[in-house]
């Protein structure tokens, strides 16, 4: 819901996001997506939170793909945005990706004997996206 330097799959820069991206920063929006997502404003006014809309919209398209069988999943195991997050731990875990490269590419915190290569795994998303993304979101990036 915010400006963030993060890796991303491959489709997805061919598919035109980072331009995108761009395009909103540019225009002078201080979050992504704001031109088509505005915030869930709670009763009192005063506080707000940008991810419920995201969080839906993600769910009904992931709907839509189950029912279009564009996605199979048995047992409808996968689900949207905050679950996302485990969706791509997942992923990432059958498709062998290190512990450490996982971790650091879903920003948890790694307290393990590879703490030092966890760090400078943080600090590079082209690396985490060619060591952790890109393998672990084989499947998903199908879709595009």
């Amino acid at each position: 819901a915010s400006w963030r330097c993060v890796p991303i799959h491959s489709a997805l820069v061919e598919h035109g996001f980072i331009e995108f991206l761009e395009s909103q920063k540019n225009a002078g929006y201080t979050r992504p997506f704001e031109s088509n997502w505005k915030p869930n404003i709670f009763a009192d006014g005063a506080a707000y939170k940008w991810s419920h809309y995201v969080t839906n919209w993600g769910g009904r398209e992931l709907t839509k793909l189950r029912e279009g069988q564009r996605i199979i999943d048995p047992g409808n195991k996968l689900s949207y945005f905050h679950s996302m997050r485990h969706l791509a731990s997942q992923l990432m875990g059958r498709a062998k990706v290190p512990a450490e490269v996982a971790e650091a590419a879903l920003g948890h915190k790694y307290a393990g004997g590879e703490r030092e290569r966890y760090n400078k795994l943080k600090s590079d998303p082209v690396q985490l996206s060619r060591e952790g993304v890109e393998p672990g979101m084989k499947a998903l990036a199908a879709l595009l």
